[in-house]
């Protein structure tokens, strides 16, 4: 699976423990790399082990091994950045500004 360089990609990660089961959020931000690149390049080897997904083997030197993931880790989720979706530094102060506008008017109108 090839992944795009432009977009931040999330992997979720189950980490079994002696105290039970951690979870773990690692991030490859946008322009680690410069092309389009793959699991592999990043520096992890996968295998499916009884219907989860399993981290097999990691390269000594590879970005995954110097972010903190171990053999052994589930991944639980891939979320890779939605590019179509408008960004929350526009949407969030567009939707702040017509909810003070409506509470104005509606206290207006309570008067």
């Amino acid at each position: 699976m090839k992944f795009d360089s432009t977009k931040e990609i999330q992997i979720k990660i189950t980490r079994p423990s002696l105290y039970g089961e951690r979870y773990k959020l690692f991030v490859i931000s946008k322009n680690t790399f410069e092309n389009k690149f793959t699991l592999e390049d990043y520096g992890i080897t996968l295998k499916n082990q009884n219907d989860k997904v399993v981290v097999d083997n990691l390269k000594w030197n590879g970005e995954a091994k110097k972010n903190g993931l171990e053999m052994g880790d589930y991944i639980s989720e891939f979320k890779i950045e939605n590019s179509d979706r408008p960004s929350k530094n526009i949407v969030y102060p567009i939707a702040i500004l017509l909810l003070v506008v409506f509470g104005y008017f509606n206290l207006k109108r309570k008067e």
